[in-house]
């Protein structure tokens, strides 16, 4: 999950979009999905905050040997879906979208996977 919350906050960023929207946006996103920031607690975890999703990027970023499976995730993301130029004639807004629907899609597929 990390791995995909990095690529899309970052491609978000490539947009344009504040780093710190993208966050927000995001934890919203996992919420109402209702992924969890941390396994085990009292209540089996917390709600994702922004600040979360921050420290998953952070997180990514610091694997620098692709060591962890996010950074792993990450790398497989970027060369699989390679950057592209935003000035292709598409909205800004409708590519952000584009994102936040490839996020969603991951989410649920991998919500279907676990319930198996």
């Amino acid at each position: 999950m990390k791995g995909y919350v990095a690529f899309v906050v970052r491609r978000l960023k490539k947009s344009k979009m504040p780093v710190a929207e993208a966050h927000e946006k995001i934890a919203v996103l996992l919420n109402k999905h209702k992924i969890k920031a941390a396994r085990g607690g009292d209540k089996g975890g917390r709600k994702v905050s922004a600040r979360t999703v921050r420290d998953w990027c952070a997180d990514v970023r610091a694997d620098v040997g692709c060591h962890g499976t996010a950074a792993r995730e990450y790398k497989a993301l970027e060369e699989k879906y390679p950057s592209t130029r935003y000035d292709d004639g598409k909205k800004l807004d409708v590519l952000r979208q584009d994102y936040f629907n490839f996020l969603e899609g991951f989410i649920i597929s991998h919500r279907c996977h676990e319930a198996k």
